[in-house]
């Protein structure tokens, strides 16, 4: 990152003699490259703390509830007796349903009936164990005992069920499961409402009152508490409490878990989980009936049968990107002119059909009127069903009366702004091709935005991984009741999540910003110079240099400010989401519609001015490639630029980013086209190959077509606000007569004095010419003939 050359100035503003990209230039923003390294320390040092203090695998892998990470030799945890398990043959994490609700049963009744002395409990004995020991319970030995649960008869109301012995017994994998087959489903005809409940009693409590709290475990995996009671003339039952337990698997909340050698039978794996059937049968029935569970076999098969046609697809992509850029070089008036003359038929088409169908209303209108005036009868307006049809016609006369107007004002303005723009109009076609130009002189640059995609995929990847780490960096903590065991951060990791969310956007528009000045400077080396016939590689290989010996500051600068936007706008985002869910937690309010209403106005401020950012960081970046500025100091300069040429910016930015719009979607749309008669000439004939889902391999291509034409054609737009600039610096510091210009013979038709410096041109091409050809003919040996026609010197 060379950047100690402090003995250079700065280009002074006033310099005169500009022939290109200044090669005599300085380092900029050497302080923010030097906070940009210093904040790149700050994360590796984070991610240092997450490796300490973290582990991805209690994410991928899952832990039990004493800490122990399946699939792993894990240390010993302080306190914790079950911790430090080997588990290296114990992959999959599995939930206990039975042993949940068994627990939770317990726990329900202590919450609904405090006072437990006065009843006789039928529920486990936990006086000795907590959860989490309950849980555990020969969950990793080799050799598991059947263990009494409970054993009773249980008599509800009028109904009398008999609840045998609940067993726990060895299962697949070393899961030990409840015997539902030794229970009986809870039914009572007596009470009024027994559809909903039913299943099989977990424990209950008798009250003094002869009503009874009961704990049932339903079919799905659904706790549900009741309460019976001794009604006048009937028996009813109210519900206290329904807890959904399989909602709360994936996070792993309340839920007794622990590693298992393999799944049971009735779960499945799925990302290192044993997912019971309860939770996947529904899914699995709707992926079934449609044939969704074989479809990523299938469209394996389909992309190892299509390789050669998805090849040819990325060639039809490429090659239809290229045409583009070359349509947009020498086809770009044409292009442009269709556009305009498209909106102004449209404009002109929508304003008479207006002004028409106005007529006609104002002729039913005036029917009525005069019906009425001849006839004097106030009924002949009214309809079958009482509408007043002549207040009717009025009120579409007066509607269409104000659409032809305003109709009319925007074909006024329309066209006004075509003959105020026309010659701006006509310079945005000069610029297209003078892009078109420069992009064809180095097509190295197309390989820019590849670069940056790469870049950008590399730093995701690390990125991610190193919030594995600090994401779930964090100390053990016990629960309360429980006695599970998780891992909790502590308040300087949680408030660092947010320095490395930073550092994520702010690495990405880094390399944004150095794609930016390295096509800024190429383009700015190929506007610049007099032989343009000579630039290629070595431009391109230049503006690289000079971004790394230079200017890795200025792109440190720019992208700081886009990302300090983006870690606002993602904060604004964060804190919607707390108000939405205060609102589902019954928080309402004028209070909170007002909170809602600035978060979104704020939200909508902050995009208008990324955008605006955006804008001007691009067109600093060219100020910095051409003059070696600083990052304040250009952005000055280029806001200056494009203040004082307001009707010429506006004209790029709208017809230029249209018409560049379109050639992304031509691309996308050709190659749609085109893969679809690919696919049919793949499947179609008697010997055609048979594939599952050609539209999957239709929609890659697509997709495919869509980067590779943002890829030219985002190199095609720098170029042109380049090439802008360029121009306008150019006829800024020359007139062309006695300093030439730069720019183009199609260029110099929008400066001042075009006619002047057009034939200044001409003059000096033809001075140039009869100048080789005195050289040429100077270099030319003498003949015999004639050197004895010369006199001798005596």
């Amino acid at each position: 990152m060379g950047c100690c050359c402090a003995d250079k100035t700065e280009p002074e503003e006033e310099e005169e003699d500009l022939t290109g990209p200044l090669e005599d230039r300085s380092c900029t923003d050497i302080l923010f490259l030097i906070f940009f390294a210093a904040f790149l320390i700050g994360m590796i040092v984070l991610f240092g703390i997450g490796v300490q203090r973290g582990n991805p695998y209690r994410v991928i892998s899952g832990t039990d509830v004493a800490g122990n990470i399946c699939g792993k030799k894990n240390d010993k945890i302080s306190g914790i007796k079950e911790s430090g398990q080997d588990l290296e043959d114990y992959k999959y994490l599995h939930f206990d349903i039975s042993r949940t609700a068994l627990m939770l049963g317990g726990d329900t009744l202590s919450a609904f009936v405090p006072n437990s002395s006065i009843f006789d409990a039928l529920n486990l004995d936990q006086s000795t164990m907590n959860n989490r020991e309950l849980c555990l319970t020969e969950a990793y030995t080799e050799k598991k005992t059947i263990t009494t649960v409970a054993s009773a008869t249980t008599t509800i109301a009028s109904a009398t069920t008999i609840v045998a012995s609940a067993d726990l017994h060895e299962d697949d994998g070393g899961v030990l499961k409840l015997s539902d087959t030794k229970f009986e489903t809870f039914e009572d005809s007596s009470l009024y409402n027994t559809d909903d409940m039913k299943g099989i009693i977990l424990s209950s409590k008798m009250l003094k009152n002869e009503s009874k709290v009961v704990v049932l475990l339903e079919e799905d995996g659904k706790i549900r508490v009741w309460r019976t009671s001794k009604a006048s003339s009937s028996d009813s039952a109210t519900e206290l409490l329904s807890k959904d337990s399989l909602d709360t698997i994936t996070d792993g909340g309340g839920f007794c878990r622990y590693c298992v050698m393999e799944c049971p039978t009735n779960s499945k794996p799925f990302l290192s989980r044993c997912v019971t059937d309860a939770i996947t049968t529904q899914a699995s029935g709707i992926l079934s009936s449609t044939g969704a569970d074989e479809f990523a076999e299938q469209i394996a098969g389909d992309f190892q049968n299509c390789a050669l046609e998805l090849f040819y697809m990325a060639l039809v992509a490429l090659g239809l990107s290229l045409v583009m850029t070359l349509l947009f070089r020498f086809l770009a008036g044409v292009i442009v002119y269709v556009i305009i003359a498209v909106v102004v038929i449209a404009c002109l088409a929508g304003t008479i059909t207006l002004w028409i169908v106005y007529y006609l209303k104002k002729t039913n209108y005036d029917a009525y009127s005069d019906t009425a005036d001849s006839t004097g009868e106030q009924d002949l307006g009214q309809s079958l069903a009482g509408e007043d049809l002549e207040e009717k016609a009025k009120t579409e006369r007066d509607q269409f009366l104000v659409g032809a107007i305003i109709a009319t004002v925007v074909l006024v303005l329309v066209l006004l702004v075509l003959l105020i723009m026309r010659k701006r109009i006509k310079l945005v076609v000069a610029l297209f091709k003078e892009a078109g130009k420069a992009v064809h002189a180095m097509p190295l640059l197309v390989l820019l935005p590849l670069l940056t995609f790469i870049s950008i995929a590399i730093i995701t990847f690390f990125w991610m991984y190193g919030s594995l780490w600090i994401f779930t960096a964090g100390d053990p903590i016990t629960a309360n009741g429980t006695g599970y065991v998780t891992y909790e951060p502590d308040a300087f990791l949680s408030w660092m999540r947010w320095y490395h969310i930073f550092g994520f956007l702010w690495l990405t528009q880094f390399c944004v910003a150095c794609q930016h000045l390295v096509i800024a400077g190429s383009v700015a080396g190929w506007y610049f110079s007099k032989d343009k016939g000579s630039v290629g590689v070595g431009t391109v290989l230049s503006a690289f240099y000079r971004l790394v010996r230079y200017h890795l500051g200025t792109a440190a600068f720019g992208s700081f400010i886009i990302a300090l936007i983006q870690l606002v706008r993602i904060i604004l985002k964060y804190l919607e989401s707390k108000v939405d869910d205060w609102e589902k937690k019954g928080c309402s309010g004028p209070m909170v519609v007002l909170l809602k209403g600035c978060l979104k106005c704020a939200q909508c401020l902050l995009w208008c001015f990324e955008k605006c950012m955006k804008y001007i960081n691009v067109n600093a970046y060219i100020e910095t490639a051409i003059y070696g500025y600083n990052f304040c100091r250009a952005a000055m300069k280029a806001f200056q630029i494009l203040t004082s040429n307001a009707l010429r910016v506006a004209a790029i930015n709208s017809v230029g980013s249209f018409v560049l719009f379109l050639g992304k979607i031509t691309v996308v749309i050709g190659t749609f086209f085109i893969s679809m008669k690919i696919m049919d000439a793949k499947t179609g004939g008697d010997d055609g190959v048979y594939v599952n889902y050609p539209w999957v391999i239709i929609f890659v291509s697509t997709l495919f077509s869509y980067i590779s034409a943002h890829c030219f054609i985002s190199v095609y737009g720098m170029s042109i606000d380049t090439i802008f600039l360029c121009f306008c610096e150019d006829s800024s510091r020359n007139d062309g007569i006695n300093k030439p210009y730069f720019m183009s013979k199609g260029l110099m038709e929008f400066v001042e004095n075009s006619k002047k410096a057009l034939e200044a041109a001409e003059r000096r091409k033809m001075k140039q010419s009869e100048s080789n050809q005195m050289l040429v003919q100077e270099k030319r040996p003498v003949s015999a003939s004639s050197m004895e026609m010369m006199p001798s010197v005596e």
